[in-house]
């Protein structure tokens, strides 16, 4: 895999639940039209429900564009920018470390793993861009704020990510050294 668009594929367990979900919540549709027959509260239930099913749906993360300047995870209608030269730590995440985390406002297994995590061990809040759970990278920044995304292929994502930092750190302090001359310059010659 080359620098680019790393695209989520759904591991099998996130296709069953979101299968198994879909299925419930139209059993509960028709149900309710048919045993109900559209009292007025039972339909306000429904109607929130569907809602929050929605708001879910809008946060499924869909891509991860890796460029030379920034980590972009997209999602529906949610986009995640992460400057590359700000990532002070990336890394594989097993599954077993995964399996730790407690879903706080998100999905698991909903059409992916998404939201907020929190690791009860380490007091630690994630926010997770994740579609199978065999594949996910930690992305740290240095803001201290924690990222998990997965992809297919993990080792050439870090790589890539790792390559990209450490060229635009380059640039970044070779520019700050040639201001800092120039201010230098121009304060010894007035």
């Amino acid at each position: 895999m080359s620098p680019g668009k790393y695209k989520y594929r759904y591991d099998r367990r996130s296709h069953r639940i979101t299968f198994i979900a879909v299925t419930i919540v139209a059993l509960l549709l028709v149900g309710a039209g048919f045993v109900l027959g559209g009292a007025y509260l039972p339909a306000w239930g429904l109607f929130f429900l569907l809602c929050i099913i929605l708001l879910y749906i809008l946060s499924i993360p869909l891509y991860v564009l890796l460029d030379e300047s920034v980590v972009e995870v997209h999602c529906i209608v949610d986009m995640t920018r992460i400057h590359i030269e700000d990532i002070e730590k990336i890394r594989v995440f097993g599954k077993n470390e995964f399996k730790r985390l407690w879903p706080l406002v998100g999905s698991y297994g909903f059409w992916g793993y998404y939201g907020y995590y929190f690791d009860f061990t380490e007091w630690t809040m994630y926010k997770v861009y994740a579609s199978d759970r065999k594949h996910l990278v930690l992305i740290e920044d240095i803001y201290e704020d924690l990222f998990i995304v997965s992809c297919d292929d993990p080792e050439t994502f870090i790589k890539h990510v790792l390559e990209f930092r450490d060229r635009k750190r380059s640039e970044i302090l070779h520019h700050t050294a040639q201001q800092t001359e120039q201010m230098d310059r121009s304060e010894t010659n007035p």
